[in-house]
């Protein structure tokens, strides 16, 4: 048996990394957008539209006069 003595050096592990708050909430709100986008396209629910999402339609203002008026018909 050689009596040879090794040195033994110690590895060094890196610390493992991890995501910040932000980027987990932003990661969940990704997979929620395309899990309604995917629920959306089947026809299971309804589409959800984003926060700066402006509907169409206005607010009636009693000032002006309504675009569309029913006229009466004369029988």
């Amino acid at each position: 048996m050689p009596n040879s003595k090794r040195t033994v050096s110690p590895t060094q592990v890196k610390a493992r990394r991890t995501q910040s708050d932000s980027h987990k909430h932003a990661v969940s709100v990704g997979k929620r957008k395309a899990r309604n986008a995917r629920d959306a396209a089947k026809g299971l629910r309804r589409e959800v539209h984003d926060d700066d999402f402006v509907p169409a339609v206005g607010s009636k203002r009693e000032a002006e006069a309504p675009r569309l008026v029913k006229r009466s018909t004369k029988t």
